[in-house]
């Protein structure tokens, strides 16, 4: 029994390198640029006493111990990507690993097993691998399992640590003392230090931010949100969250083109529910009642935190899906040999294809665009990336690859007036190739929008 569960943990490991190796060969990605080379390089101190985004924006994100994690990284690799992505691939594999053994004592040994590796490879998962800043949700799930599995082995001091760590790289760990009910259905008396080290966590939040949650004007739907704006956005975080979890394609690592669906009435979304419930019901007819509530409980208790319940400052991310599939992977387990190895295969195979497409900061960009046209942070981020190879070329290749930064910043513009992005890098790019009366409007405009942009700096200065 014991060398089954090592050759099955082992299996499972494997899968998850496999499933993402290709990361080893990645670049910076989104705000990796932003958290690895600035961050960072900012006061120890900070990490513990600042927001997340200090120096760039307000969140009220608390992950002292995450931008620790980071900041040891940074020591020994400085910008250099392939070092943190080792680090986060091994992260995967661990916490993969991990998933089997936490399941592998409540579930027959083959779903387990086949649960833990759809879990490995799901495509899903490629934001929390790829880019650095993922490692939190990596680090994160990590120290919640490990929790989970030192609780149902009587070691509760090691239980307390890893909850009490995890709480302090991400938020999303506030889950961990209710995914750790649902598995084990421990005694008040054992779950009592985990709750308490839990609201120690959000003491300690609070004493360095001073609030408990997001800053409104931070959220999706703004400080003065109405009712239905509110119900919109839990009806789209949530589909989204099943969709990608089951059916995960255009995958990317912003989904700001969601808005249309907030402005609008969300009847894409409201299929996807509507899809989610009769096939809840419909296992609910066919699975032992304490998988059903397992595999479900799972997914609802991940997936909390980013609904939109309590508002957040993202509609959807893909990283924080990450423990959420776990939930998805243990249904699907039940299914025959023969389809689970299809969908496993399939998971395999989607997982090479977004980490290909997601090789280079453009490539992400592009493959989003084609992905999500009338994402206007899409077209913006594809004009920043070309932005910082036309600032090392000359001559004709210089004057072309102008014409495209140009022309991805007014797409954006033509969609969102409003992106700061946007009128940021467009503004940017006329003050470098003519000079600060080509970029006045643009200047203005970016700076009053978005006060106190770092990137805004060097040509305000210049232009006053």
């Amino acid at each position: 029994m014991a060398s089954t569960r090592r050759r099955h943990a082992l299996a499972v490991l494997l899968a998850a390198l496999l499933a993402f190796a290709f990361s080893l060969r990645g670049t910076l990605l989104a705000d990796d640029l932003y958290v690895v080379k600035e961050r960072l390089a900012m006061p120890f101190a900070s990490f513990w006493t600042d927001d997340y985004w200090a120096g760039y924006a307000l969140s009220g994100l608390y992950r002292p111990l995450g931008l620790t994690w980071l900041w040891l990284q940074k020591l020994a690799f400085g910008d250099q990507p392939t070092g943190y992505h080792i680090v986060s691939l091994v992260l995967h594999a661990a916490a993969s690993a991990l998933f089997y053994l936490v399941l592998e004592p409540l579930f027959a040994a083959h779903l387990a097993f086949g649960a833990a590796l759809l879990f490995a490879v799901h495509p899903v998962h490629a934001e929390a691998v790829l880019p650095v800043y993922g490692q939190l949700d990596l680090l994160t799930a990590l120290l919640t399992l490990a929790a989970i599995l030192a609780c149902r082995n009587g070691r509760h001091l090691l239980g307390i640590a890893a909850i009490a760590a995890a709480l302090l790289v991400k938020e999303s760990a506030f889950i961990g003392v209710a995914l750790l009910y649902l598995l084990l259905r421990p005694s008040w008396r054992v779950l009592a230090p985990y709750a308490a080290v839990t609201c120690a966590a959000a003491a300690l939040r609070f004493a360095a931010l001073g609030a408990m949650t997001v800053q409104p004007d931070a959220t999706v739907i703004g400080p003065h949100a109405s009712l239905t704006l509110w119900i919109k956005s839990i009806i789209i975080s949530v589909a989204h969250a099943f969709r990608l979890s089951v059916f995960p394609t255009g995958q990317t690592v912003y989904y700001g083109h969601l808005r249309d669906s907030l402005a609008g009435f969300p009847s894409s979304e409201l299929t996807w529910l509507a899809t989610a419930a009769m096939l809840a019901a419909a296992l609910l007819l066919v699975l032992p009642r304490r998988d059903w509530i397992t595999g479900v409980g799972w997914f609802a208790i991940c997936v909390f935190p980013v609904a939109n319940i309590v508002p957040i400052g993202v509609m959807v991310a893909e990283r924080s899906l990450y423990l959420a599939v776990g939930g998805i992977a243990l249904l699907a387990a039940r299914a025959k040999p023969v389809v689970l190895a299809v969908l496993t295969i399939a998971a395999l195979a989607a997982s090479w294809h977004v980490t290909y497409q997601w090789r280079t900061e453009l490539a992400l960009w592009e493959y989003t665009v084609a992905a999500h046209p009338r994402s206007p942070k899409a077209h913006a981020m594809v004009g920043w990336s070309l932005l910082r190879q036309w600032e090392g070329q000359k001559g004709e290749t210089r004057a072309r690859t102008h014409e495209e930064v140009e022309s991805a910043f007014d797409r954006a513009l033509a969609l969102n007036p409003r992106s700061a992005d946007a009128l940021t890098g467009r503004a940017l790019l006329r003050w470098s190739a003519k000079g600060c009366d080509a970029a006045r409007a643009d200047l203005e405009m970016a700076n009053k929008i978005s006060p106190g942009d770092p990137r805004l700096a060097p040509a305000l200065t210049a232009c006053r």
